[in-house]
């Protein structure tokens, strides 16, 4: 699956734009019950026993995240599958090709900032 992103995404994800081997898309199938974020981030620990991973929300869709994961073999791993928690699930697919979207990019007066 090819994805179009914003540079802010390629920067919080620490990836270049092109083909990919170890990122992952997930939605979220959200029952405002918690965070979208804190939910994707439990499911990826269950699975795989970390929470050390950048998670990235999509620009234009609060339910989508974009993840960038150790290995090529999680990614094989989380692929086209889906995980429950609670009342949230989690839907992954492989994103082998990520596109920088120019037109996506923040505009020349806004700072980003992110937080360690």
């Amino acid at each position: 699956m090819e994805f179009l992103v914003s540079q802010r995404v390629l920067h919080q994800l620490r990836v270049w734009y092109g083909d990919q081997d170890r990122v992952i898309l997930a939605m979220v199938n959200h029952q405002e019950q918690f965070q979208l974020a804190i939910t994707v981030s439990v499911v990826v620990n269950q699975i795989l026993g970390t929470y050390m991973v950048p998670i990235v929300h999509h620009d234009d869709v609060p339910t989508v995240f974009l993840i960038r994961l150790p290995s090529p073999a999680d990614v094989a791993t989380i692929d086209n599958h889906s995980w429950r928690w609670i009342t949230e699930e989690v839907f992954f697919r492989r994103v082998s090709r990520i596109v920088h979207h120019g037109g996506r990019d923040i505009g020349p007066n806004t700072a980003l900032v992110q937080i360690y």
